[in-house]
């Protein structure tokens, strides 16, 4: 068995100051990381013993599998997983998955008004999803000129609601152009024409 700390009892926990429950916090989530690492070993080698997994949750054994593999960093299921960085962090190559684990700041891009943009930095911790949409490609951290080029992608020009394939004039339907009508569309047409 592995050697480790014995949890302490709830009323020791409520002597403690906040900075050591803090301290505390952070001991109990390392061994959780070690504990997934450890986890992800004994996974590849019953695999490759070729043991059935099948009682144990799939979702988890994916997660494992991924950390064994150097496809997902063990700090992202802990404490990063409710973030909205989350989904766009776990598919980077595991560099890129280590800065946001490091909360290492990022340069994100806004545009201007007239055009032109500004950068600022944030940590990965604090960005919306919107943001990580925007920073994070699947495969790399997007770089200022990629973010600016996706911007404009996001940018819809402004487009004229496509007018109806017809008129109603009086008791009348006027088609402007071939269609299809499906029966509620044509019940809709002749309830439109009795009212008028």
């Amino acid at each position: 068995m592995i050697a480790k700390r014995e949890l302490l009892p709830l009323s020791e926990l409520a002597t403690k100051s906040d900075a050591e429950l803090l301290d505390l916090l952070n001991e109990y989530l390392g061994w959780t990381v070690r504990g997934l690492v450890g986890a992800a070993e004994v996974v590849t080698l019953l695999d490759g013993r070729g043991v059935d997994l099948s009682g144990i949750n799939k979702t988890i054994l994916g997660y494992l599998r991924k950390i064994a593999s150097g496809q997902l960093h063990p700090q992202l299921l802990v404490g990063w997983r409710e973030l909205p960085v989350y989904n766009h962090a776990r598919t980077l190559p595991m560099l890129n998955q280590q800065e946001v684990v490091d909360n290492k700041p990022i340069r994100v891009v806004t545009m201007k008004e007239g055009g032109g943009a500004d950068a600022w930095l944030c940590e990965p911790r604090s960005m919306t999803g919107a943001t990580a949409k925007q920073v994070f490609a699947r495969d790399h951290i997007r770089d200022e000129g990629e973010q600016i080029a996706w911007l404009r992608g996001q940018v819809k020009p402004e487009t004229k609601p496509d007018p109806l394939p017809y008129t109603i004039q009086g008791r009348a339907v006027v088609f402007n152009r071939a269609c299809r009508l499906t029966l509620k569309d044509l019940k809709a047409l002749v309830k439109a024409i009795s009212e008028s």
